[in-house]
């Protein structure tokens, strides 16, 4: 009996395994002035970073003029996951700084505005997707969160400016 319950989970694990491989990978939108973009992620992993993407795929570009808002809007498979969105934002002499927003949870919006202040042009937006990791060995137990998602959107650099882009893992809010 034993080796037909092992044999089962077994089976259903492989099956669970394929289905995230062959599962639609969520988009999310930004939009500002009148434009919208869907960004694939940048990274993506189901939540217990068994499966990844193979590759990466591009940030996604959008010409902003300084103060712009940029609309935020989350797909629904976020509202079984925690988010947050990070900002970096430049200033007329060129000093950057992070700003994140709180991580948001329960499925309580999908929708985020990010509002450059005054006399700051935003640069880079990242969307997060977070997701616990248990570790839990003979003598402790730990929880980790990581980022199984991440969607990048870059501000149109000037003309012969190129962005810097985040190192992929890096998560701006835990530098911030």
């Amino acid at each position: 009996m034993r080796r037909v319950v092992v044999a089962v989970i077994t089976a259903a694990a492989g099956l669970l395994a394929l289905s995230a491989c062959t599962a639609p990978v969520p988009d999310v939108t930004f939009y500002a002035s009148g434009h919208s973009v869907a960004a694939a992620p940048v990274q993506y992993c189901d939540a217990e970073f068994k499966h990844c993407l193979p590759h990466a795929n591009a940030p996604v570009f959008l010409t902003l003029t300084p103060g712009d808002p940029v609309q935020v809007s989350a797909p629904d498979e976020f509202r079984t996951t925690p988010w947050q969105v990070a900002a970096r934002y430049r200033d007329g002499q060129g000093k950057e700084f992070v700003a994140c927003s709180s991580v948001f949870t329960n499925g309580s919006r999908l929708a985020y505005t990010v509002t450059p202040p005054t006399g700051y042009q935003l640069v880079l937006i990242e969307v997060y997707q977070v997701s616990a990791v248990i570790g839990i060995t003979a003598n402790e137990q730990n929880v980790e969160f990581a980022n199984s998602g991440v969607w990048s959107l870059v501000a149109t650099p000037p003309a012969g400016q190129q962005p810097e882009l985040p190192k992929l893992g890096d998560n701006l809010c835990e530098s911030a």
